[in-house]
């Protein structure tokens, strides 16, 4: 192995573990936050919420459902081109979504700090507040985060910086991808093998 390419595969590795795990943590964050809101009766826009928390788990989804796709069945559900400009266009819509997201989240807790390092255990700060205002800053913290390393993480590997074999999105799809051929129904003949309704001769 080169140095430049155990380099590639470094830096491959210090973007992926990160990006695994928000990859997960985020939609796992934002289900937990939902709930413990409704917990402690604090005001909760729903609908912003429920909108994140799809954004969020779509990525996984489509990860799960190609990994099954690729261990059960020679078809692929995508080509690996398509796949990178779906990845790209959720990757913008996650962007845009991120500022709305804290824009209009931004003053859920504006009665303590964002950290809420001022926590008084008092009768408008139960249990169920703390715990529902430190998930809320880890959700934004990791929602941000994720944004970052994944934008990181689609340059380099564009760039070459990053070694090609940690493109888990080429090992999920067929790069030599083709649309559905009738002849995979028939692979030991040709269309003339069959004759219907006519003379053989």
């Amino acid at each position: 192995m080169s140095f430049k390419k155990f380099l590639k595969i470094s830096l491959g590795i210090v973007l992926l573990i990160p990006l695994t795990i928000l990859f997960f943590g985020c939609p796992t964050l934002e289900f937990f936050k939902i709930i413990f809101f409704i917990k402690s009766k604090r005001k909760l826009e729903i609908a912003v919420e429920i909108i994140y928390l799809v954004i969020s788990l779509f990525c996984p989804l489509l990860v799960i459902s190609l990994s099954i796709k690729k261990c059960c069945s020679r078809c692929c559900l995508i080509s690996y081109e398509s796949l990178k400009q779906v990845l790209m266009w959720l990757l913008l819509l996650w962007l845009i979504w991120a500022f709305l997201y804290t824009h209009l989240t931004w003053g859920e807790f504006n009665d303590t700090s964002f950290f809420c390092s001022d926590y008084q255990d008092d009768e408008g700060f139960d249990k169920n507040s703390l715990i529902a205002c430190k998930v809320r800053a880890a959700n934004l913290i990791c929602q941000w985060a994720f944004l970052f390393l994944a934008i990181l993480w689609a340059r380099f590997l564009h760039l070459g910086y990053i070694d090609e074999s940690l493109d888990i999105g080429s090992r999920l799809v067929d790069n030599n991808y083709n649309k559905f051929d009738p002849d995979d129904l028939n692979p030991g003949g040709e269309h003339g093998d069959t004759n219907f309704g006519g003379k053989g001769e």
